[in-house]
C-alpha cells in the first residue's frame, strides 16, 4: 500500500460524510417548506 492511498481514502470518506450531511440538511429544508 502506498502512502497516498490512506489519505485519498480518508478524504473520500470525509467528503461523503459532508455530502450526506448536506443532503439531510437539504431534505429537512424541503420538508419544512411544504
Amino acid at each position: 500500500m502506498s502512502v497516498t492511498e490512506p489519505v485519498i481514502l480518508h478524504t473520500h470518506t470525509r467528503s461523503s460524510h459532508i455530502l450526506g450531511f448536506f443532503l439531510v440538511l437539504f431534505r429537512d429544508i424541503c420538508v419544512e417548506d411544504s
